[in-house]
């Protein structure tokens, strides 16, 4: 590739920034004669450490190389030259030169590096005994030099050279010139090409925003204010334009181009006028569509500033082709997962290879995915009190038959909070199908539990937990376990839980064994207890017996249930794979009764324990009872 195809690609790339003010305007230097003169002021007076940077958009490069001039400080007179940087010729060339001794000229020329009607960023830098041309932020000329600049009367000029009465003015735009009392290096230059630095060792910034007038503000210093000459032309044509992006509450959406990853949320970029450039929104290694009315994503020749919204985005895609939509305006955020580290009791059948998705929005809404080619089954997990209350719940179609679409009715996202999706290639239901889970307080202080299933397959038993809190790991079992019936037809149960002693709000949970030892759960059915002044009916445990611990797997804490037939003293130890204690608990207990204690995965020091398998053994009155519990971090 040429060197002048490869600063035309190099043009094309995209540099995030902050916002500027000055990106307003540019200014046109349209006609010989006009041009910018800072004025006479041993404030400029530089020998032999400079920066100067601008960006051009050339109209007319003229015949020869050094008739455009971008900015000079120069008396022709032998021995007091000064410097100059300008551009020119048919070949698009680049130089900067400064006096030397026995009243020569050093050059430092770049030949093919810049394009007719582009915008396109030039320095020059000179450190003492280098000096360098740069576009673009790319080296492109570098000559040695042994020579102090010299010293002249003249003015600073910016588009223009007084050859003694021979102007040599430039013809095209000019914005945004910076000049420094020291040689910027190539990364200070190429990562701020549309950053606004503030800096000592910056003399003049010329950002060319006043839009009227015939003052320029010296934004570095307004002491020293500039004036336009021959009445140059503000105009709008300017180097980049901002692009807003607007994530709303939605945190960690990464934006990218193809050429250029901006970070997550980075509220504003900036891209080059005229590029041509594709928006990105990605959370998770999942794709977000814009938001209805927001701005195309394709951004094609830039020649304004863009608002691209992804507040309200309701559209998402990953990787595997699955796309998912929830209604307008209801702003959806998800996580990708794993089974491994739902908090939530998994359905039957899952496999590691399932796809698992994790949503959050504010409100309910519904939840649409369509599915590629294949059979898909998908289910959800939230609380829905007229379908079964908090438990798995199959889409509709189920399964889908792709290319097709899956939905979740009002979703119910502002009461769950977080909502699991589950795709796999199998079934992933539970052995039974309920028609209703409902219960009701009577006036003998008793609650009235009652469960229809619409078909039955591998099941051991049902049984009831109860808890204050909406919070499962706290329940305990009331009551005796039911025995299953295990028939595809319509079947109702009815479980009375007369161990109440207090009134209240409490929370029922029906759990499921099967015969394989995989259980699952139920509800809540919440059921208000008020005051009663009958002396309730205790349950008494018919066997003493430890309970499967709940969540199990778990992390980072697990409930430990147990039941007592006769009152006694009880020690819960939890023992490592390799038979080593790390923790235990002794507990006291003058009644008889359902009672629980909680393992926070911790040791006797109270330092966490690693992931792995751990077994939690129970003693009381000369028995012992064991059960394995899994920590999963």
């Amino acid at each position: 590739m040429s060197s002048k195809n490869y600063f035309i690609l190099f043009y094309f790339l995209i540099f995030f920034c902050v916002s500027l003010s000055g990106v307003d305007y540019s200014m046109q230097l349209s006609t010989d004669g006009q041009y910018v003169d800072c004025g006479n002021s041993s404030y400029y007076d530089l020998t032999n450490n400079l920066t100067i940077e601008a960006w051009i958009y050339p109209t007319n490069f003229k015949s020869n190389r050094w008739e455009n001039t971008i900015a000079s400080k120069v008396d022709w007179d032998p021995g007091t030259y000064g410097w100059s940087f300008r551009y020119g010729s048919t070949s698009g060339t680049l130089e900067f030169n400064m006096s030397a001794p026995n009243n020569a000229w050093i050059d430092c020329t770049a030949t093919n590096v810049l394009t007719l009607n582009t915008w396109q960023h030039v320095a020059a830098t000179y450190n003492g005994s280098v000096v360098k041309v740069y576009v673009n932020g790319s080296e492109v000329a570098t000559k040695d030099v042994s020579s102090n600049i010299s010293i002249t009367s003249k003015n600073l000029l910016i588009g223009a050279i007084d050859n003694s009465g021979e102007w040599r003015n430039m013809v095209g735009y000019i914005d945004q010139v910076r000049i420094w009392n020291i040689a910027r290096s190539q990364s200070q230059i190429s990562n701020n090409l549309t950053n606004s630095v503030t800096s000592s060792n910056l003399l003049a910034e010329f950002l060319f925003n006043t839009g009227s007038g015939t003052t320029v503000i010296n934004s570095a210093n307004n002491s020293y204010n500039a004036t336009l000459v021959n009445t140059p032309s503000w105009s709008s044509n300017v180097p980049y334009y901002s692009v807003n992006i607007d994530t709303g509450n939605i945190s960690g959406v990464n934006i990218s181009t193809a050429t250029k990853d901006y970070g997550n949320d980075p509220g504003t970029i900036t891209l080059l006028n005229g590029v041509s450039e594709t928006i990105n929104a990605e959370k998770d290694n999942y794709l977000w569509s814009l938001a209805t009315g927001s701005d195309s994503n394709v951004i094609n020749n830039l020649n304004s500033n863009k608002n691209i919204s992804f507040v309200g985005t309701f559209t998402l895609e990953d990787q595997n082709g699955f796309t998912y939509i929830g209604q307008e305006d209801v702003q959806i955020s998800a996580n990708q997962g794993s089974i491994n580290n739902l908090e939530v009791p998994t359905p039957a059948n899952t496999t590691d290879s399932d796809i698992v998705m994790v949503f959050n929005a504010s409100y309910s809404t519904d939840l649409k995915i369509n599915v590629p080619s294949g059979t898909w089954y998908v289910v959800a997990y939230y609380n829905d009190p007229e379908n079964g209350g908090l438990t798995w719940h199959k889409g509709s179609a189920y399964p889908a038959i792709g290319e097709s679409q899956v939905i979740f009715s009002n979703v119910p996202f502002a009461s769950k909070g977080d909502v699991p999706i589950i795709i796999s290639t199998e079934d992933t239901t539970l052995p039974v199908t309920f028609s209703s889970f409902t219960g009701f307080y009577s006036n003998e202080n008793t609650v009235s539990l009652n469960w229809v299933t619409n078909s039955e397959s591998g099941l051991s038993d049902y049984s009831i937990f109860r808890s204050k809190e909406n919070d499962l790991s706290t329940a305990i079992q009331v009551g005796k376990s039911i025995f299953a019936t295990n028939t595809p037809l319509n079947h109702t149960y009815a479980f009375e839980d007369k161990c109440l002693e207090e009134t209240g709000t409490f929370y029922y949970w029906l759990k499921i064994s099967e015969f394989n030892g995989s259980n699952y759960y139920h509800g809540p059915v919440i059921i208000l207890v008020e005051n009663n002044t009958e002396t309730p009916a205790i349950d008494i445990p018919v066997v003493t017996k430890l309970h499967t611990a709940y969540p199990n797997p778990f992390n980072p804490s697990t409930s430990i249930s147990y039941t007592l037939k006769d009152a006694g003293e009880v020690s819960i130890e939890i023992f490592s794979i390799t038979g080593r204690k790390i923790w235990d608990k002794k507990l006291s207990h003058s009644n008889p009764g359902n009672y629980k204690v909680v393992w926070h995965a911790t040791n006797k020091q109270g330092n966490s324990v690693a992931s792995g398998i751990y077994l939690c053994k129970m003693t009381c009155n000369g028995k012992s009872w064991t059960n394995k519990l899994l920590l999963q971090k």
